[in-house]
């Protein structure tokens, strides 16, 4: 979603980055999403894991519109429609420039996030976080952090 030009949702849809409950990072979607809604919302969302409605979501502009769920599909092509009135070329490049805008490379920030994305994944913490989702109990983050095979010291919160 976060790396979509414009995004539909219907009234009852939730959005929510809840990997830190997982023992996760949600890195490639941090860039994104920090550029869409700026780093305090992006702080909000990715370090409380919680979950957010439709409204709010578009008023943090992490959709364009909500409507009801019947009229889902007709509003995606209405929008996809708009789109395909423009010139190709223009269009294309109005999102390069837009790119260019947001500062670094997104090539750069995903190649980083991806970096921390799979250090993480192979953590004790990880392996916690997904056992206890996929059991469907609470993590034991102290546990996972006392694992010496898989735990890595430089990994200890800030």
């Amino acid at each position: 979603m976060s790396a979509c030009d414009l995004v539909v949702a219907a009234d009852q849809t939730r959005i929510g980055y809840p990997e830190v409950h997982r023992g996760l990072v949600a890195g490639l979607v941090l860039s994104l999403l920090n550029q869409q809604v700026g780093p305090r919302r992006t702080r909000e969302l990715v370090l409380l894991g919680r979950w957010i409605d439709a409204p709010t979501a578009c008023k943090w502009h992490l959709v364009n519109r909500v409507v009801p769920e019947a009229q889902l599909h007709a509003e995606s092509l209405n929008l996809a429609a708009g789109v395909l009135q423009g010139g190709p070329v223009a269009i294309a490049r109005t999102k390069q420039i837009m790119r260019e805008l947001s500062g670094r490379p997104l090539a750069e920030d995903l190649e980083n996030a991806l970096h921390h994305h799979l250090r993480v994944r192979q953590s004790s913490e990880a392996q916690e976080g997904l056992a206890a989702y996929l059991n469907k109990r609470e993590p034991s983050w102290w546990s996972a952090a006392q694992n010496p095979q898989t735990h890595d010291p430089q990994d200890a919160p800030a």
